[in-house]
């Protein structure tokens, strides 16, 4: 069953089995007669789909043998909770927001001031143990060890270098997305850079725009899987402009991830380690919403009236 609103199928690795490719809210049926007993790999096979986590493992066990065998097979064990296990479970949750975890990422990087005036920002990207939820550690792609990585401010007009280490296992790059950079700055490899490969390292320097910026600096090197898994920070270039009379009282960054290694986070945290936002009564709050992941989520605050200031350029309005 496809629940989502991209099309998707199923396929078992190193055989012709497939589903044909599934609409958002329709299924198909695989059947997986003549498959031997053993433990197979299935994904979907839409390009990009495997690599960002769509996965699983198949196990067929050999059948049984004996008289009344066929006629009296065990019992499926049961996959789904009871109401009671659905509720304790739910009730530890609740309980122990906000839950500690190790780990805390997009804290702002102060960069080192050379002498000339340039801002520098050193990052490595590595792969790193990290506590999405309490006691569920991933192998997050991290800059810094943290997920988002940093979050890297500059002032309009400022020369900017950003030094990039790889201690990934593959190449990688940085894609300075919604900010603006010369060409050779674009972080596209094999069109305006090679490649960072394992142990390399590459500097993007350039002077910031004159406007104020809200974006995002992520890999753009098997983009599908690293910037899921974690490659991804804020990239933020003085302050946004806000309606008259509004004087911003606190600033919030949530970066948004639905795949990867990560899954459903909200600054690289699932509930209930989500971090909880707190105001004083009649305080403003500045929350830029940046989406890394592969849907589109519309943000709602509960409670609240926000006042949409900026948005990306596209159709439509913005969605809150």
């Amino acid at each position: 069953m496809n629940t989502g609103v991209s099309q998707h199928n199923l396929a078992v690795k190193g055989t012709s089995l497939a589903t044909p490719m599934i609409n958002g809210g329709s299924s198909a049926d695989l059947a997986l007669t003549g498959l031997a007993p053993g433990t197979y790999a299935i994904y979907c096979q839409v390009p990009g789909h495997e690599a960002a986590g769509m996965t699983a493992t198949l196990h067929i066990a050999a059948a049984s043998t004996g008289a009344g065998a066929a006629a009296n097979p065990a019992p499926a064990p049961s996959q789904s909770m009871t109401v009671a296990q659905m509720d304790e479970q739910m009730a530890r949750a609740v309980k122990a927001f906000p839950a500690k975890t190790a780990g805390l990422g997009g804290q702002v990087l102060a960069p080192t001031v050379l002498p000339d005036g340039t801002k520098e920002f050193d990052l490595t990207a590595a792969v790193t143990k990290w506590e999405v939820s309490p006691g569920q550690f991933v192998d997050a792609w991290t800059y810094n060890g943290t997920v988002p990585g940093p979050t890297l401010h500059v002032n309009p007009g400022d020369k900017v270098k950003v030094v990039l280490t790889n201690k990934l296992p593959e190449s990688t790059s940085i894609h300075f997305h919604g900010i603006v950079t010369p060409n050779a700055m674009d972080g596209v490899p094999d069109i305006t850079q090679p490649p960072v490969d394992p142990g390399q390292s590459f500097t993007y320097t350039w002077t910031a725009q004159s406007t104020p910026a809200v974006g995002m600096y992520h890999s753009h090197q098997d983009a599908v899987k690293q910037v899921p898994n974690g490659l991804a920070g804020a990239f933020l270039i003085g302050d946004e402009p806000v309606p008259a009379g509004i004087k911003v009282a606190q600033q919030q960054v949530m970066m948004l991830n639905d795949s990867g290694t990560l899954g459903l986070t909200i600054n690289g945290k699932s509930f209930p380690a989500t971090a909880p936002v707190a105001a004083h009564l009649g305080d403003w709050l500045e929350v830029q919403y940046l989406n890394e992941g592969q849907m589109i989520h519309p943000m709602h605050l509960h409670g609240m009236a926000p006042t949409p200031t900026t948005r990306a350029p596209g159709p439509g309005t913005a969605t809150f």
